[in-house]
């Protein structure tokens, strides 16, 4: 092959590469990046990368009918175990939208879960929120039958360093049988952890709570794209080594 074939060859595959990942990552439409077999479950729209152009986050859901199951214990009559995703969509001044963000590694949880029969879908009106170009995501954790506890974990991410990086960890439970109530603030930022307890739910007079403020040793970056469902569990280890110097 000639000097000069193999720079038109050469010249041809960039321009591939180039071309198609423009293709795969740019549109003027939102469907274009929802795969076939999937639905939108969840869309919010707001400025994330501070540029007074309102941003698109979707939450999309497979729709593999294999994917449902029937359940002859307790909780729904039929499990809906398909897999969701999260997409984050930038606006430019054109109309068009880039892929700035995906997660498909189960940060989004399932509508149901084959480990725990009665936890209704986490995912409830108003999970997602932008909120001063800050993107929040709760999850709200309820089971109708072998567990009094009810808690929302809300997970603050902020666009820096062309990513979504976690900055804040924010857990709220408390006890239906008896109403007492806690919550954590954990800022990732600055390392620091707002922990409040003796909180009641019911009653007024009861409703005594105490605010400390402890340090918290999380040296991780969280980044949006990266974390699973266990992101929970890990920070929670932070926390308790905060708590009780473990």
């Amino acid at each position: 092959m000639t000097n000069k074939m193999c720079c038109i060859l050469l010249t041809f595959i960039f321009s591939f590469q180039i071309f198609g990942k423009t293709y795969e990552d740019r549109s003027d439409s939102i469907n274009f990046f929802v795969p076939k077999g999937w639905k939108i479950i969840v869309s919010e729209i707001g400025d994330l990368t501070k540029d007074n152009i309102e941003d698109m986050v979707l939450i999309i859901e497979n729709t593999d009918s294999k994917s449902y199951k029937k359940n002859e214990m307790l909780g729904p009559n039929i499990l809906n175990l398909n897999s969701r995703r999260l997409i984050i969509l930038q606006k430019g001044k054109d109309n068009i939208y880039t892929l700035i963000s995906k997660n498909e590694k189960g940060f989004i949880m399932s509508e149901s879960d084959e480990d725990n029969l009665t936890l209704e879908d986490p995912l409830t009106e108003g999970s997602v929120r932008i909120v001063n170009n800050l993107l929040k995501i709760k999850f709200h954790y309820f089971m109708s039958a072998g567990s009094w506890s009810v808690s929302d974990i809300e997970y603050t991410f902020r666009y820096q360093n062309n990513r979504f990086e976690l900055i804040g960890f924010d857990v709220n439970e408390f006890m239906r049988n008896s109403g007492m109530a806690s919550e954590y603030s954990v800022n990732l930022s600055t390392n620091k952890m707002k922990y409040t307890t003796g909180k009641n739910m019911f009653s007024e007079e009861k409703n005594n709570p105490t605010i400390t403020y402890n340090k918290i040793n999380i040296k991780n970056k969280y980044i949006l794209d990266n974390i699973n469902s266990e992101i929970s569990v890990e920070i929670s280890k932070f926390i308790t080594d905060a708590l009780f110097g473990f």
